[in-house]
């Protein structure tokens, strides 16, 4: 259970192994049990915002941003929602499957309508750029994840499976950035709610770290000590570079003047020291 997608090479380094002895199984369980488990929510979540967001477009509740777009790209925005939402709808099922069948978790009906009831559409409504900024982020960590694991798994079956998901990030990152450079111009992107989310997922599974060890991500002694122990590790410096790559993206199409690495520093800037002599 401690690698239950068959990765060909552990996301661990030995020191932090050592570092923990006899726990060290118990946290790689429940590392990837919680990673499974906020896809799936996640992937859940994005069938309930979706069909809202394409709702808005089609009732105008968004013609402050669409008011000069032709038919044409009108078409190609209605488009880009029903493929995600058709996918996610798929993927939900999936992940839902894979904590049943790997983690023996079932996901009850209460659950499900918890997170429904959550979600809040208002949001939806009042701030569509910031909502399509965190959609936008949580699809290039979930990509970037599906990718590694693609990658690195020595089991078939496993393969196939993220190949699927991988294709599919790859086209709903693309259908987000192609939406936003429509409306580019009557958008307000705010660069600070950018970077604060880009960077609360800057590392594979960094929110269950900081649950787990009580960190408050703050650059702390200890978050120092504990994300250089966990993170300073060829893994995750590519996980690291690849995931900002993806959401380097978006942000250039709307700082054009800002360089990858400025980007990179920008979010890392607590972990230099250690991450980016290593790329």
């Amino acid at each position: 259970m401690s690698n239950p997608l068959f990765l060909q090479n552990s996301i661990f380094s030995n020191k932090f192994k050592k570092s923990i002895g006899s726990k060290y199984n118990e946290f790689a369980d429940d590392f990837f049990c919680n990673w499974v488990y906020h896809i799936y929510l996640s992937e859940q979540e994005t069938t309930i915002a979706y069909p809202e967001i394409l709702d808005n477009i089609k009732k105008g509740t968004y013609q402050k941003f669409l008011a000069n777009i032709g038919s044409k790209e009108n078409l190609a925005i209605h488009q880009y929602f029903e493929k995600m939402i058709e996918d996610e709808n798929d993927h939900a099922i999936i992940f839902n499957q894979l904590l049943h069948n790997n983690f023996n978790i079932i996901v009850t009906e209460n659950e499900i309508q918890k997170l429904i009831d959550n979600v809040d559409y208002k949001f939806a409504t009042s701030d569509l750029i910031k909502l399509l900024i965190d959609y936008y982020i949580g699809e290039c960590y979930a990509w970037t994840g599906f990718y590694f694991i693609y990658k690195q798994t020595t089991d078939p079956d496993v393969k196939k499976l993220f190949h699927r998901l991988v294709v599919d990030e790859t086209h709903h990152n693309n259908n987000i950035y192609k939406f936003l450079k429509i409306i580019k111009n009557n958008a307000n992107f705010n660069n600070e709610f950018f970077v604060s989310n880009t960077k609360r997922l800057r590392f594979f599974g960094l929110q269950f770290v900081k649950d787990r060890l009580n960190l408050p991500d703050t650059n702390t002694k200890k978050d120092q000590w504990w994300n250089n122990l966990i993170y300073n590790y060829q893994w995750h410096w590519d996980f690291n570079r690849i995931f900002l790559k993806k959401c380097y993206q978006l942000y250039q199409l709307f700082n054009p003047e800002v360089t990858f690495e400025d980007f990179f520093n920008l979010i890392n800037k607590n972990e230099l020291d250690w991450l980016s002599c290593k790329n």
